[in-house]
């Protein structure tokens, strides 16, 4: 197999010239035309060493490492193609195009991957648009490599500098001159031969490939589309590319009207007919003249920047429409035009890698704002390039300014005198340092400030209101949060900046169409938020109204009173409410930050409400400061309920933390002072984490001692949840400590309790705790079924930590069945669900579950090597394999001992022992059958 050349790359692009017509003319003929067509185009770019990395439809894309073998595979393709005999079908005729440059490959194997999309590629499909069937193109660059290597009697004709299809300088063009090629064609297909007046750019188009795809077909079946988005998203220059890219479909012309400068309405119309050409006459209104000009036009019109004149336009854009049906109308605008027919496409910031993620430079690079970052930056400094160094800082600047190019562009103009880590490190003043664009841009377009500005000065009083007080909400939100914390309380005074509860939709409406704020659907609702930019510009003048204190005030109130009424679903597990929760926790986490700041006795409760949520969702990071934070605070309170929770809450961290004796000294003390305060429900919770604490560091008499305690206050509660995970906590005492009789009749007493009840968070535990003894007696269909309804519990509820436990222990019951491929799939999920987590562990447990895998499927050398890195990682770890784990693969390691003999399985065991957890890791996933 050829392998994909890097580097400084000649690309071969072809494709058949009006090929649509002949699919219609000859249905029958042109599958068998277009084999032939295929074998002949693979055998001469096979014989010059090219490597095809793409084939869509009749269009191949190739690439050679040098410019002269693509020229050679070009030359010869062409004279097989016009030598074949093609019958009923016709003659064949393929246009052809060579471009050299830098490309880099995507993320995968170096022999099967394709080119990530960029200059080069792009300016190799432009030059191919250009040409005619039968015809060879050449760019300026590749014609310096081949000029002085060319074969006998082969020789470039100089076309001229042409405007290419991508807008920015033109390219010299170069035909190829051949014996037995056809020489004579129709002019090059540029912007040059149509009549147009797209502006020069003076940089390159990055990306986009997907929106302009969806643009053009929105396009073709409507005759007014509106680009729409918040300032900087590119909106005009993605307009601007979509037109050149169809300029050969309007015979009229493609024609920029640029409606920025203007402030009058009334100089639209003037606008367009200048633009247009059209003459006026004293004697018969503009509007007449305007018209019979486009009726029998096919053209493209491109209205950009809308948003300030949109009655205007709306109105011009009804008029052409009605009197022009071959007439096409891209606007481009904050707000859409309102008229019946309109089509609207939001513009979406760029491409964002995911900032949970690590990338490499190569996986950055291949996001198309992390590729306008570099390339802006490279102009900017010729020697910048993105390095492992740079690559994390290059991402921070990107995710922080939400992939608005704009922005990134002003970032980027920032090189020329930082850093990329000094940049991310003042992107909390982003509105101060980025500015400085380009002399030549319009003012609004010169920083970011004056981009929003614009967008904000066409809002009304209440609009602009109501967009200074979202800024109080991090994240997305209700409608009903809005309209809580946004307008006044009915019962205030009115004052000339109030705006009721019943103003907020309409208003939200607004903002929403003026591309400042989005809405998604989520789970049923709409959800409002806007981007951290936007969320920014907003912040300011909110404080510089003095709201921001009360409506603060406001928001911690509104998401305190959600977290209390959400906490007993919560922690039963109820997957509806944990989404919820999920969906709101910017504004949760907020909260918690005012609440420690100025409230401490809400940042209890609040804290108290999120507990088992936080648990599920694995943010006990965070948490855990918030619970240090109360407990210096909570040093110099006297005895009370409050003290008592925040011990509560600092022993709970403890336990987390496997400080377990600290955790104990903690919650006895809190205990003891619930006890005194005679609050039954708070003792009961303290006793739950007792029991946990002793569950954890395996003291199975403390852990029924506290069981015991929990589960006699729980029924005098009447707490059902309570009650379940009581008997499952006994019953995991009383196991454990070899009572298997009586452990198993509490486990299964909560288990049925729980299903009365629908608790799923003690459903799973119990199944989880009945499927290891059915494993442990041999009854592993028994326990695959328990553990595949545990599985699809936490999933269900989002709890992570817990679910992948539960797919590796199903995934070792797999091996015992001796079904890999099942296990496999099941490790290969535990491993990235730690890998999002940041667990460490789970290397381990992926090392173990593919050793077993290799055991039991003959891979013996594998096998060994992979026990033995696992005992070495375990080690250094300090991880005792489990009695459950050691079920597993004791028999494996000892059918592998045997099978490979005891001198060869201690040598492969030792050199298993001295791999790294990283090569042991890549052993692993290399074996899987």
């Amino acid at each position: 197999m050829t392998v994909a050349p890097v580097g400084t790359i000649t690309f071969l692009f072809t494709d058949i010239a009006g090929s649509t017509r002949l699919w219609q003319q000859h249905p029958e003929t042109m599958q068998t035309a277009l084999q032939r067509h295929h074998a002949l185009l693979n055998e001469a770019i096979a014989n010059q060493g090219g490597y095809v990395f793409q084939i869509i439809g009749d269009a191949f894309c190739a690439a050679f490492p040098t410019a002269c073998a693509g020229l050679e595979a070009a030359i010869e393709a062409q004279h097989a193609l016009l030598a074949e005999k093609w019958g009923e079908t016709g003659i064949i005729k393929v246009r052809m195009a060579l471009h050299t440059g830098q490309a880099e490959l995507k993320v995968g194997d170096y022999t099967s991957g394709e080119y990530a999309s960029g200059l080069t590629l792009s300016r190799a499909a432009r030059l191919l648009s250009a040409g005619h069937g039968g015809q060879i193109l050449v760019s300026l660059p590749t014609a310096e490599l081949v000029r002085d290597h060319l074969p006998q009697d082969v020789s470039l004709r100089d076309m001229g500098p042409r405007r290419l299809k991508d807008l920015i300088r033109p390219e010299q063009i170069f035909q190829v001159l051949a014996p037995g090629l056809l020489t004579d064609f129709a002019p090059l297909k540029t912007l040059d031969v149509h009549p147009h007046n797209l502006p020069v750019q003076l940089t390159s188009f990055i990306g986009r490939e997907h929106e302009m795809a969806e643009i053009k077909k929105l396009l073709s079946s409507t005759h007014l589309l509106t680009l729409t988005g918040t300032g900087g998203t590119g909106k005009t220059r993605l307009a601007l590319q979509v037109a050149a890219d169809l300029i050969d479909e309007f015979p009229g012309g493609v024609w920029l009207v640029e409606l920025a400068p203007l402030h009058d309405p009334a100089l639209v119309q003037s606008t367009v007919t200048a633009v247009l050409g059209v003459r006026e006459q004293p004697d018969r209104p503009l509007s007449d003249l305007l018209v019979e000009h486009v009726r029998e036009e096919h053209m493209l019109l491109i209205l950009d920047n809308c948003e300030h004149l949109v009655e205007a336009s709306a109105q011009l854009a009804e008029l052409l429409m009605r009197s022009a049906p071959e007439l096409k109308i891209l606007a481009t605008s904050r707000v859409h035009l309102n008229l019946g027919g309109e089509r609207t496409y939001p513009v979406q910031p760029l491409a964002l890698p995911d900032p949970k993620r690590t990338q490499t430079v190569l996986t950055l690079a291949q996001y198309d704002a992390v590729r306008l970052f570099i390339d802006r930056a490279s102009a900017i400094q010729p020697s910048f390039s993105i390095t492992s160094e740079n690559a994390p800082a290059v991402a921070q600047i990107c995710t922080h300014l939400d992939g608005i190019p704009l922005a990134i562009e002003l970032a980027a103009a920032r090189t020329r005198h930082l850093s990329p880590a000094s940049i991310s490190a003042r992107l909390g003043d982003r509105f101060n340092l980025l500015t400085g664009g380009s002399r030549t841009l319009l003012p609004r377009q010169q920083t970011l400030r004056a981009a929003i500005d614009w967008s904000y000065d066409l809002l009304s009083s209440a609009e602009c209101i109501m967009f200074n007080r979202q800024a109080v909400f991090p994240g997305s939100f209700t409608l009903e949060a809005a309209e809580a914390i946004c307008a006044e309380d009915a019962t205030s005074a009115p004052a000339e900046h109030d705006i009721s509860a019943s103003q907020v939709m309409d208003l939200l409406s607004a903002l929403v169409d003026h591309s400042l704020v989005s809405v998604q659907e989520w789970n049923g609702e709409n959800r409002y938020g806007f981007l951290e930019t936007v969320r920014q510009y907003a912040l300011e003048k909110l404080q510089a109204t003095g709201e921001l204190a009360s409506l603060r005030d406001k928001h911690l109130a509104y998401f305190l009173k959600l977290a209390l009424q959400g906490e007993p679903y919560t922690w039963i597990g109820d997957p509806e409410w944990i989404r919820r929760f999920d969906a709101e926790f910017d504004n949760l986490r907020t909260s918690m930050e005012y609440a420690l700041s100025c409230d401490p006795e809400s940042a209890i409760l609040l804290a108290n409400s999120l507990g088992m949520f936080i648990d599920f969702t694995s943010r006990n990071f965070e948490f855990n400061s918030w619970i240090e934070r109360i407990s210096i605070m909570a040093e110099s309170w006297p005895p009370g309920k409050m003290k008592a929770m925040a011990l509560y809450f600092a022993g709970d961290r403890a336990t987390y933390l496997e400080d377990y004796q600290h955790a104990q000294d903690l919650l006895e003390s809190a205990l003891e002072m619930a006890k005194e305060l005679g609050d039954k429900k708070l003792v009961s919770l303290i006793t739950h984490v007792l029991a946990v604490n002793n569950l954890r560091r395996g003291d199975w008499a403390q852990l029924r001692y506290y069981a015991e305690q929990r589960l006699a206050i729980s029924r005098e509660l009447g707490d059902n949840d309570g009650i379940a995970g009581s008997l499952w906590q006994l019953g995991e005492s009383l196991c454990n400590s070899g009572n298997l009789k009586m452990g198993r009749m509490h486990l299964e007493q909560s288990l049925e309790l729980a299903r009365q009840e629908n608790f799923p968070n003690c459903i799973s535990f119990a199944l989880e705790s009945l499927s290891r003894l059915a494993f442990m007696e041999g009854e592993y269909p028994k326990a695959r079924v328990m553990l595949t309804e545990c599985a699809q519990i936490r999933r269900q509820m989002g709890f992570r930590s817990g679910l992948v436990w539960t797919l590796y222990r199903l995934g070792q019951v797999f091996l015992k069945e001796r079904d890999a491929v099942q296990a496999r799939a099941l490790f290969d999920e535990c491993l990235e669900i730690f890998d999002d987590m940041k667990d460490i562990s789970g290397h381990l447990l992926y090392i173990d579950g593919n050793s077993g895998i290799a055991a039991l499927t003959g891979q013996d050398e594998r096998a060994a090597r992979l026990f033995g890195a696992s005992k070495a990682a375990a080690e250094k770890l300090n991880v005792v394999m489990t009695e459950f784990s050691r079920k597993v693969y004791e028999p494996l390691i000892a059918t592998v001992r045997e099978r490979l003999g005891e001198t060869e399985f201690e040598k492969l065991w030792a050199d298993g022992r001295t791999l790294t957890l990283e090569d042991a890791i890549e052993l692993a996933k290399k074996q899987n059958p």
